[in-house]
């Protein structure tokens, strides 16, 4: 298992692990926020993590991804 991208918003790791998710690509979010009780604790961020055999692609992903974001955003 890898981390293909860490995140500081639980939004946008939710956001981005929905789009793995769609191209078929198995991720597991990892946080230390005690189950959500202490949110203030997870002060190593919000890690999307895949299989190694899948990191790559899961880059590819969230680049077109956050491309797409970034051109929504203009228009």
């Amino acid at each position: 298992m890898a981390v293909v991208k860490t995140f500081l918003n639980d939004a946008e790791a939710e956001i981005a692990a929905s789009a793995l998710h769609a191209a078929g690509i198995e991720v597991t979010i990892h946080r230390d926020d005690g189950g959500g009780t202490y949110p203030s604790l997870d002060l190593g961020g919000i890690q999307l993590v895949v299989p190694d055999a899948d990191l790559d692609a899961a880059r590819d992903v969230l680049t077109t991804a956050a491309e797409v974001a970034d051109a929504d955003d203009v228009q």
